[in-house]
């Protein structure tokens, strides 16, 4: 549910919204819940019609329940701030930077916490019928109180790692046949004490 204040002004807008999502999954061994309560507010601002400001604050309530795996229960209260800007210095060419707070509280059992803080870039070119190009890069600095490689540690960093987290991705898209585009994509990431770890795809796709 969302409620528009403004909705399509070139101005400014704003928006209030209720996001929820319950799952139930049946299995031989009992059954499993998840759910995502997700409360936010979120508001833009034009800039002299080449930037627009965004600043949107959520609170989420993040649940898994499971009668076979007691230990591995959740309920975790998260509270996001995320401003963004976005410049286009031209038509075809996009800039923005993001800056992400998290704090999430796990209430049962350990009773984690972990508090995150995302600096990120993205560069994004376009030219119609012709190329696509996307880059990103971004910092995470996490602070988690839990115990390493445990699923609640996974749960609550999303698969990221307690201290300095690095993640960068490049994607180039173009059109060599009228109905025929070529995707490389790369894509990296040093997560903690853990190595680099680098991946690359490649993909045609044909369209009829």
């Amino acid at each position: 549910n969302t409620i528009f204040f403004n909705k399509g002004n070139v101005k400014y807008d704003i928006q209030f919204g209720n996001r929820n999502n319950q799952n139930r999954i049946v299995q031989v061994n009992g059954k499993e819940d998840r759910g995502l309560d997700d409360l936010f507010i979120r508001s833009r601002w034009n800039l002299k019609n080449s930037a627009d400001i965004f600043f949107i604050v959520e609170k989420s309530v993040k649940s898994y329940r499971s009668e076979a795996f007691g230990d591995r229960n959740l309920d975790i209260v998260i509270y996001r701030v995320r401003p963004e800007v976005s410049v286009r210095p031209s038509s075809n060419v996009r800039v923005v930077l993001k800056y992400n707070y998290q704090n999430k509280q796990q209430k049962i059992l350990s009773k984690d916490v972990a508090k995150i803080n995302e600096l990120s870039a993205e560069f994004t070119q376009r030219k119609a019928n012709e190329y696509s190009f996307d880059a990103s890069l971004s910092f995470v600095r996490i602070n988690f109180t839990g115990i390493a490689n445990s699923p609640i540690e996974y749960d609550m960093l999303e698969g990221l790692k307690n201290g300095r987290n690095y993640l960068w991705n490049i994607v180039y898209t173009k059109r060599i046949a009228k109905n025929i585009d070529l995707t490389i994509n790369y894509e990296g990431r040093k997560t903690g004490i853990s190595p680099v770890v680098n991946v690359g795809r490649a993909q045609i796709k044909a369209t009829f």
